[in-house]
This record gives C-alpha cells, structure tokens and sequence, in this order.
C-alpha cells in the first residue's frame, strides 16, 4: 500500500520548538505526503522558519491572520488536503521517523480506523518518561471518551472519508479541546479507533503550551462539550 498522507502543523508564536517538530516530519521514512504549515497569526518568527522549508515540493506554507480557535485552523488543513488520510504534528511535540511507516503497516489490518499510538513525555529538563495507552475494544474506547481523553492526537491517522463521506469536522466554535469533541462525535458515528502499541511520538510539556496555560478553562469547558453533543445527537444518557 502507499496511500498519500496529508501532515498539517500549525503554529502560534511556538517558534522555539518549530524546527524540531518539521524536521521530523519531513525526514520520515515513508516519503508519500504532503505537508501543509499554516502561521495563526505568530507575532514570533514561525512564518520565517517555515518559510525556509518551502524548497520542498511536498510543503505547503499558509499565513494567516489570528484565528478565533485552533478549530478553524485544523479544518483549514484539511479542506485542502489532497491525501487520503490525515495526521497532525503539532509545533511543540515531533515525531519519530518511522512514525507514518509503521502506522502505514496497520492501514491493510484496518483501513477505517482512527490510528492512534503510544509515546514519549519530554519535559523542559530532558528527562523522558513513556506514555502507554491501555488495550481497549472499540466498545471500551466509546465508553471512556465521555469521561477523559484516553489517547493522544499527536500523529493521529484519520481516513479521509470521515471528513469527506461523514462531514465530521473539529467544531469551530470552541477555545479548547476541540480534538476531544471530535473524538467523541467520531465514537457517536461509530468510526472506529485502533492502538498502535509503539511509542512513536514525543510530547512535550512545558509552561507555554496551550494545555499548560488554560488548563482550568479546558476543565471547565469539558462538561459542556459532553452536553453539547447529547444534545446535538439526542443522546438521552
């Protein structure tokens, strides 16, 4: 199999960690991509470094004026997308360079499904530490969407049709959390999700990362993204 992938990475002023997370998408060893790089806005030098990448005929570079949320980004991504799955590297977090080839592996066991993976915890002293996701059947999966985010969206591997077929976009209309709305609207859906159980990407945590700095509201906005959906479906439970 050799399905084109689509990449997107988008920044707002986290150029320190920029060059790192490109870097390591464009020296994957599955080579079948695009690679789309859109600047939110930076007031940093995010667009000047991935400017500097555009000699690559599989790079795209966007600049775009500050967007409402990181939503309205994503969707960007995707709407020009020419691949037949789509996977995100955020610009604080890289991968490794097997990364696509591996996922690629699972993609004849199970071309439907949301791959996801395990992986590495970089903090801002070096020190890495490993993030395994527990075995879960699909019925597992839709169950604990609704009480916490099981999994990690870094180099997450979407089929196009869930977009294209199913029109399940990353809702526009939230500051946070908008890739655990989506997954729990995936799971409503019935689209599948699959482990791939090796650690192929590193997450960091540091102090700037949007997580970091609104944790309290992305607390606060989880009950009412569970009340939105119930609603949106009907959901009486």
């Amino acid at each position: 199999m050799n399905p084109k992938i689509t990449i997107f990475t988008s920044s707002y002023n986290h150029s320190k960690y920029l060059r790192e997370s490109i870097n390591s998408v464009i020296n994957q060893t599955y080579t079948n991509f695009e690679y789309i790089l859109i600047d939110d806005g930076s007031t940093d030098n995010s667009y000047e470094i991935m400017s500097q990448y555009c000699n690559d005929e599989r790079i795209k570079v966007i600049k775009l004026p500050k967007q409402p949320n990181v939503g309205v980004v994503i969707n960007k991504s995707i709407r020009l997308s020419t691949g037949d799955y789509w996977s995100w590297c955020p610009a604080d977090d890289y991968w490794s360079p097997n990364l696509l080839e591996t996922k690629i592996k699972y993609i004849e066991k199970y071309p439907k499904s949301v791959l996801y993976n395990n992986w590495f915890l970089v903090t801002n002293n070096g020190i890495t530490k490993h993030a395994d996701v527990k075995k879960m059947s699909s019925n597992e999966f839709k169950d604990i969407v609704w009480k916490e985010s099981p999994i990690g969206f870094t180099g997450i591997l979407i089929p196009m049709y869930v977009f294209r077929d199913l029109n399940i976009y990353f809702p526009e209309h939230l500051s946070f959390s908008e890739d655990f709305y989506w997954m729990i609207e995936a799971t409503i859906n019935n689209i599948p999700f699959d482990c791939v159980p090796e650690r192929l990407h590193y997450k960091r945590k540091h102090e700037n990362s949007l997580t970091s700095k609104n944790i309290g509201k992305i607390i606060e906005q989880v009950p009412v993204i569970r009340n939105d959906l119930k609603l949106k479906y009907n959901l009486k439970f």
